[in-house]
């Protein structure tokens, strides 16, 4: 764009750049010495992993959540404000000053077309979330807001405002009580409730005489949503590891492991699936261990609806060290 290359011979974008650098060097740094780690588990995450549907499927996916996250009628708004803003700066990329109202515009639209375009690729690859791309909708969101156009601030607008504020209002009313018709497996609020009956029940476990006393247990979960909740949720909030077998790579593989938290003679609570596959967990995280006891199951509810079932396990004795994801390695990706 020509108007906004001139803005190059200024200092303001190189000093602003050079600001940037500055306060993102320390996740750089952090980064080289231990194997880029957290740029490869970006990459990974926005372009491989396991694949849902087709393609053009995905795509449909990534913009059907937009249209939700937006509401349809502020999408729609959003979206031509971006539209006329690319189309007018582009007209006028040769005769406007740099900083002309469209050159403005043009380059607020860019900000939003690029970060979807990049989750369009990455849609293309995998199965998105339709929070990714939620750093598109600022520049968005302005071009609506100083829209000159009449169906920026018309009927459409009004509806559009009333329709989003009723989708907040119902979502406040659906966290609540449980309103709408969903099960609540697939209710996304019921999954947040039911961590303080699992936390109560571990700390019970803790307890249990089975564990000999003396040294009180670790607790460990098998994937890092689970370890945090009991983390915060655990009176005097103890160190929860996260075990990570068959489970996605995440900032516990880099924080001390079970083996290295728990001493040998030491005694365990692990809070697993309440499933076949939980029990297979369980008996190979047991043969570290001189003894193993499985412990009671508990549903993570909300009210009577239940989410899922976690089952306890206690282990006592460790003579062995606990089963854990192999170090990520130089150049491995998560």
């Amino acid at each position: 764009h020509p108007a906004l290359r001139r803005r190059l011979r200024e200092p303001g974008p190189w000093v602003a750049s050079a600001l940037a650098l500055a306060l993102f060097a320390p996740v750089v740094w952090w980064n080289a010495r231990h194997a880029w780690v957290s740029f490869r588990f970006q990459l990974g995450h926005g372009f491989r992993g396991v694949l849902r549907g087709t393609p053009l499927g995905r795509e449909l996916e990534l913009l059907g959540g937009q249209v939700g996250l937006a509401s349809p009628i502020l999408f729609a708004l959003l979206a031509a404000a971006v539209a006329v803003a690319l189309r007018e700066g582009w007209r006028t990329r040769h005769r406007e000053a740099p900083t002309a109202p469209a050159v403005r515009r043009f380059a607020l639209a860019m900000m939003t077309v690029v970060p979807l375009l990049v989750f369009g690729v990455s849609a293309w690859q995998r199965a998105p979330e339709p929070n990714w791309p939620a750093m598109a909708y600022p520049g968005a969101v302005v071009l609506l807001a100083v829209s000159p156009a009449p169906w920026a601030t018309g009927p459409w607008w009004r509806r559009g405002v009333v329709l989003a504020l009723g989708f907040v209002a119902l979502l406040l009313a659906q966290a609540w009580r449980p309103l709408l018709p969903l099960t609540p497996r697939r209710d996304p609020v019921a999954r947040a409730h039911g961590w303080e009956a699992l936390a109560r029940a571990v700390q019970r476990a803790r307890q249990d005489p089975f564990l000999g006393g003396g040294v009180p247990p670790v607790v460990a979960a098998n994937r890092y949503q689970e370890a945090a909740q009991l983390a915060f949720h655990l009176p005097g909030h103890p160190s929860v590891v996260s075990l990570n077998l068959r489970s996605r790579r995440n900032q516990y593989d880099l924080w001390p492991s079970a083996t290295e938290q728990l001493p040998l003679g030491g005694s365990l609570v692990a809070v697993l699936d309440a499933t076949a596959a939980g029990d297979r967990m369980a008996a190979e995280i047991g043969a570290a261990f001189a003894e193993v006891r499985p412990g009671p199951s508990v549903p993570l509810a909300r009210g009577a609806g239940v989410v899922t079932t976690r089952r306890l396990w206690l282990f006592r004795g460790r003579r062995a060290p606990v089963p854990a994801p192999a170090p990520l390695l130089p150049g491995e990706a998560p």
